[in-house]
């Protein structure tokens, strides 16, 4: 019975312990997210190597180019987004080439015209549709003729009337509807 006993409160306090670590853990990582959302330099080399995506990710949100510049190579996408969004020259000038495409779009949002000039012809359609957003005509003379309608419809949505007109006859009834739509919105403005 005494054996008995013993093993029960061994069993008891293990799981107590095991509680209290997994009590530790959860309250570690609430922390290390507060503090990589604050911009804490002191922390921030610490917390650039943490396990947690979802730590680095917020990292990247706040933190120095310098920790960019190590987040810049992260395994995950989600953290490359991240550092696209900042819109360093030097991390765009590697997330151009990223193989995600959602890093990409985010490289394309940034807008620079060394990196729209790759990402026009991108495989991608969403990249070369957020290309087509930017409505310059450079790139809308060449989106204009995309094999995606959704690129042809932001290209009639933000590119210049001219390309409008020229979508009136696209072989897409949703590509035709809004190039007429965009028509008609300017004229009823002027």
């Amino acid at each position: 019975m005494k054996i008995i006993i013993m093993l029960l409160l061994i069993f008891i306090i293990s799981i107590s312990l095991l509680i209290l670590f997994l009590k530790f853990e959860l309250i570690m990582h609430d922390v290390k997210y507060n503090i990589a959302g604050k911009n804490i330099e002191i922390f921030n080399h610490w917390l650039v190597h943490d396990k947690n995506e979802f730590i680095r990710c917020e990292l990247a949100k706040n933190c120095s180019k310098k920790c960019l510049d190590i987040l810049v190579d992260d395994k995950i996408e989600f953290v490359r987004m991240e550092v696209a969004k900042r819109g360093f020259s030097e991390h765009l000038d590697i997330l151009v080439h990223d193989e995600n495409n959602w890093v990409r779009v985010f490289v394309a949002r940034q807008g620079r015209d060394n990196d729209l000039d790759i990402l026009i012809n991108d495989k991608d359609l969403w990249v070369r549709n957020e290309v087509a957003k930017h409505g310059m005509d450079k790139y809308s003379d060449i989106l204009i003729n995309d094999e995606s309608k959704e690129v042809r419809r932001s290209v009639a949505n933000y590119g210049d009337l001219k390309y409008c007109q020229k979508l009136l006859h696209d072989k897409d009834e949703d590509v035709r509807d809004c190039a007429n739509n965009r028509i008609k919105q300017n004229n009823r403005n002027n």
